[in-house]
């Protein structure tokens, strides 16, 4: 008597995801993202002062470490400049790169490139 009653009351199996748990899932990932894109640290492009800097310390220890004089040319907004590193750890370059003579250090504003502003 109750048994085809029952029978058609039962739920059949469900199949697929609710709105409730599709905007949870999303909720979660976007989280995950904006937690991944503010690890991720931002690059910037390089600063010309410091690829100067760098070439002319290689430079002055390349000269230093092998008693030599160690010449570089270095191309900044297209126009070649030298130092000239020498034993002694002074460095010698075009008053365009502003390099202090006794230590190599480059001044930190921009290297004059010749051209009018």
């Amino acid at each position: 008597m109750f048994g085809p009653a029952l029978e058609t009351m039962t739920p059949s199996p469900r199949f697929g995801v609710t709105l409730v748990e599709l905007v949870v899932a999303l909720t979660l990932l976007g989280l995950m993202a904006a937690v991944v894109g503010v690890a991720i640290p931002r690059q910037s492009a390089p600063n010309p002062i410091d690829q100067v800097a760098r070439a002319i310390a290689h430079a002055r220890q390349s000269a230093i470490d092998s008693g030599h004089v160690v010449t570089i040319t270095i191309v900044v907004a297209g126009l070649p400049h030298t130092a000239t590193a020498l034993p002694d750890g002074s460095v010698l370059a075009d008053d365009a790169l502003d390099v202090e003579r006794l230590s190599g250090a480059v001044s930190p504003r921009q290297p004059d490139t010749g051209r009018a502003h």
